[in-house]
């Protein structure tokens, strides 16, 4: 009887996403005592609201650090993005070429600093912390800080991007078929097993036959493309594209790719354990408004998240090694 109590226990501590569904289900509960309208329809429509833009680049970056790299520009990209685009079609290019023109260059962004990174060793903490400085510059001198408006012939664009699907808007439906291929991709195919290797060792996957650098550089670009889609979303949601768009998404993507159980030291993650992370992030901003506590308490709150999913996972992974001798 107690061997088979180990064994379960043992079966569920190898569920990579125990410790961030804890978290979740911790935090409903709190949130839900501070406040019965938590889990009322209205209030999960607003939070998933807000979700797609931030869930996109927090799987978007996990994909980055399970390769073992970073990308701070995200935030950057995501306000980028939607302002190419609206340039383009004010003059008269038409609104879906825009769009494809604009993750373009945000593909091409993520291949310059990735280049740049990997040619010349370059930590991609210090590459992608100047593209965060240049690109934001870029979107501040070009817009002088103030929004830009979508065109009128930009409402099929907008249409597709933010119209609602029952009770969600299309971008949650996005957010979530980006998160269950990438999921797939990362799990079930070649090139998540590549990406896996070379975050472990780079050099061993070397050895084993795998280019780092290529693998690596797909990363970058899937990494850019996908805050340049989140600003697209959110830029169709709100009906303009603003300059301070992406503000601190990097550093909550992170937040959100750590609560999650992405290893910084790369090699080790789960995109759907990311995607609920990018969830916690949302649910404890929401939460605290629903408390009454004063928004300035929500980066505490998120470190503090933060250091106990840590804690939790890693007492987790204590525990499995030592009932698994």
């Amino acid at each position: 009887m107690l061997e088979q109590m180990r064994n379960a226990l043992t079966g569920l501590l190898r569920i990579k996403m125990l410790a961030p569904l804890i978290m979740t289900v911790a935090l409903i509960g709190i949130f839900q005592y501070l406040s019965p309208h938590l889990l009322s329809a209205r209030n999960l429509r607003s939070i998933v609201e807000l979700l797609p833009e931030l869930g996109l680049i927090t799987i978007a970056v996990s994909i980055l650090i399970v390769s073992g790299e970073f990308d701070l520009s995200v935030g950057a990209v995501l306000a980028l993005s939607p302002l190419i685009g609206v340039r383009l079609m004010q003059v008269n290019v038409p609104p879906w070429i825009a769009i494809v023109l604009a993750l373009g260059c945000c593909a091409a962004i993520g291949a310059i600093q990735g280049g740049i990174c990997l040619r010349w060793r370059i930590p991609s903490f210090i590459v992608t912390l100047a593209g965060l400085m240049v690109w934001r510059g870029v979107v501040l001198v070009t817009t002088r800080g103030f929004p830009l408006s979508m065109p009128a012939e930009a409402s099929g664009v907008v249409a597709a991007l933010s119209q609602r699907v029952g009770m969600f808007r299309i971008g949650f439906f996005y957010f979530i078929a980006f998160t269950l291929v990438l999921w797939l991709m990362l799990e079930r195919t070649r090139f998540g097993n590549w990406v896996f290797a070379v975050g472990g060792n780079e050099a061993t996957a070397h050895i084993r036959g795998v280019n780092p650098r290529r693998v690596k550089m797909m990363c970058f670009v899937l990494c850019s493309v996908l805050a340049g889609f989140a600003g697209l979303v959110q830029a169709s949601r709100l009906g303009v594209a603003l300059a301070t768009a992406g503000s601190q998404y990097e550093l909550m993507a992170i937040a959100g790719a750590v609560i999650g159980g992405v290893s910084l030291a790369g090699g080790k993650g789960t995109i759907i354990g990311a995607a609920i992370g990018a969830f916690v992030i949302q649910l404890i901003q929401n939460g605290l408004i629903l408390a009454r506590v004063p928004g300035y308490w929500f980066q505490f709150f998120v470190g503090v998240v933060i250091v106990v999913a840590v804690v939790v996972g890693q007492l987790g992974e204590r525990m499995k090694a030592k009932w698994a001798r």
